[in-house]
């Protein structure tokens, strides 16, 4: 069972990376997912500041043409988001493949690690941003 679930892991950051490659990154630094029909940020409009996930498609984009710099500098989360999905995709299909997870003793703690260091630097950027907050932050 656990085999399948890591496959369609694997299969879903696959899919999730050729929908980043596919995507036109938004010069503002924010907005890329409404090429996907997705509706603008509904606390951006509200407030008029960025949520903590503004950018992170666009920072995904960037990601999959090789644009480390930009994007970093859209969303450090979403950056760092999208360099360990990176890394788990060849990760998952190995251990699949093994039929044991490789380097780690509980994916669970792994997760939380993972979890909490994003959420970490997101909250922090986030913060940054509405301080410092001007039309553009791209």
């Amino acid at each position: 069972m656990w085999r399948l679930v890591l496959v369609l892991v694997g299969l879903v950051l696959l899919a999730v990376w050729l929908m980043a490659w596919r995507l036109d990154p938004d010069m503002r630094g924010y907005g890329t997912h409404e090429q996907l029909g997705f509706p603008p940020c509904s606390f951006l409009q509200l407030t008029g500041y960025p949520c903590p996930s503004c950018g992170m498609t666009t920072a995904f984009s960037y990601l999959a043409r090789g644009q480390f710099v930009q994007s970093f500098q859209v969303n450090p989360g979403g950056c760092l988001i999208g360099i360990v999905s990176l890394l788990a995709i060849p990760w998952v299909f190995m251990s699949a493949g093994l039929r044991r997870l490789i380097a780690i003793e509980s994916i669970e703690s792994m997760l939380l690690s993972i979890l909490i260091l994003i959420l970490g630097i997101s909250v922090t950027v986030w913060i940054v941003r509405i301080i410092f907050w001007s039309d553009s932050y791209a």
